[in-house]
């Protein structure tokens, strides 16, 4: 069955910002696990009134000028626009819940598979699916990145499990707010005088690389490498968390395997410079709240020579994870907005900087740092999360799964084959993960 949803809120309209337009080719798409049982009927109502408060969910794509605008209700009001579909397989387990599966499908406008599409027009802000099975149900989304980073996508679920739970009268959630970056007062923002500067800023500070297609070296063509799962093992992690009297992060942890893992790479040399990146919620350094919705993603960057990097422990990289952590603040994430209004407004083509891969560099981001156990359907909660893996494309999404009950991070990787043997072996050695081929 497919739905299509209203909005009360009338004649709502949008030109992308700098941020939002440089994000725009590029779709989200996963999908949220719960175990136990979900009323259809009040699901509908939920995510009913949730579309009411996230109208801009409900926007579509049209051409202005030479960027993008986003509108409500769509500006070919003929159109009709479905934003739901629901599926039964309650014959089925969720365990063989796969993401072909749970994945919105009939109502995807076809520019949207992949993931991508520089052509936006007459696209649907998002799209969402709930597959029913025998012992649980999944929420599968596909939304634009423009004004939905993970964060942004998160409140919408957790809203509207909010609402399905307890009901409008009672739901103590604020309600969501677009942010307008460009607002901000921006002091040190940078300027350029002319595209070398901007290609050499973006490779170094924000860590997207200029490669048009001809020249592009993607770890997705490189035909020796394998794409593995990293299953991290928390409770070894928590106890390796104690070693050192600072405090460090799972997350710490997981850039310090990270970085292991790649510099087993025997085609690197040791002075080559070799750099995580890792994309970090700017809210909290902003200011903003959980309800503050857009593309609020600040890119950081670690860079250490190989030599470096294979003689540091784990331990002396997590630390070295930490400190780079402790060094953000807001004011790094609004220094940034003017390369990509230089982006804008200069017409460059966002997909010569979007999923490059590239031996010397990888991105991590994060599925695993939100409040899961406030996001309930009538006592059901989040046991994975899951979404399609992008490894080819040199970047790292780390996500929870549920496996006999224990709570596990995964991540899938894309590294040279003859560097697997390594990675399983830290593996072994450190307790700290183990490896599953894909």
């Amino acid at each position: 069955m497919t739905f299509e949803f209203t909005s009360n809120k009338d004649n709502w309209s949008k030109s992308l910002g700098a941020v939002e337009y440089f994000s725009s080719p590029v779709f989200t798409r996963g999908g949220f696990y719960f175990k136990g049982a979900i009323n259809e009927e009040r699901f509908l109502v939920a995510i009913k009134e949730a579309f009411n408060e996230f109208h801009f969910l409900l926007a579509t794509f049209f051409r202005d000028g030479d960027g993008w605008r986003a509108c409500y209700p769509p500006k070919n009001q003929d159109d009709k626009i479905e934003q739901l579909e629901i599926e039964r397989r309650e014959e089925e387990r969720i365990d063989s819940a796969t993401l072909d599966v749970i994945l919105p499908d009939k109502i995807v406008d076809e520019r949207m598979r992949l993931g991508f599409s520089v052509d936006l027009e007459g696209i649907l802000m998002g799209f969402f699916k709930l597959t029913i099975f025998m012992d649980g149900f999944v929420i599968g989304y596909n939304v634009n990145h423009s004004l939905f980073d993970q964060a942004s996508i998160f409140y919408f679920l957790k809203y509207t499990s909010h609402l399905y739970t307890y009901g409008k009268e009672k739901l103590s959630l604020k309600q969501p707010i677009i942010v307008d970056v460009e607002s901000f007062e921006t002091k040190n923002q940078v300027s350029f005088k002319d595209i070398n500067e901007v290609r050499e800023y973006g490779n170094s500070i924000l860590g997207f690389t200029y490669s048009p297609p001809s020249k592009t070296e993607n770890i997705a063509s490189n035909s020796d490498n394998v794409i593995i799962k990293l299953k991290f093992n928390l409770m070894e992690i928590e106890e390796f968390k104690k070693t050192p009297k600072q405090y460090i992060s799972t997350n710490d942890i997981i850039h310090a395997i990270l970085f292991k893992i790649y510099t087993f790479n025997p085609n690197l040399q040791e002075t080559d410079e070799f750099c995580l990146r890792y994309a970090v919620n700017a809210r909290k350094h902003l200011g903003l709240g959980e309800e503050a919705i857009g593309n609020l993603v600040h890119q950081c960057r670690i860079i250490l020579t190989v030599g470096e990097l294979r003689k540091k422990t784990l331990l002396e990289l997590a630390l070295v994870d930490r400190q780079s952590i402790s060094e953000i603040s807001g004011q790094d994430f609004l220094n940034d907005v003017g390369w990509y209004k230089y982006i804008k407004d200069n017409k460059v083509n966002t997909m010569e900087y979007i999923g490059k891969g590239s031996s010397l560099t990888t991105r991590t981001t994060n599925w695993t740092n939100f409040d899961y156990n406030n996001v309930t359907f009538d006592g059901s909660l989040p046991i994975a999360v899951k979404s399609p893996s992008i490894a080819s494309y040199g970047v790292n999404v780390i996500s929870f799964d549920t496996q006999d009950n224990q709570k596990i991070f995964t991540c899938p990787i894309s590294i040279p084959s003859n560097c697997l043997d390594y990675a399983v072996e830290l593996g072994k050695s450190s307790k700290l993960y183990i490896i599953e081929h894909l």
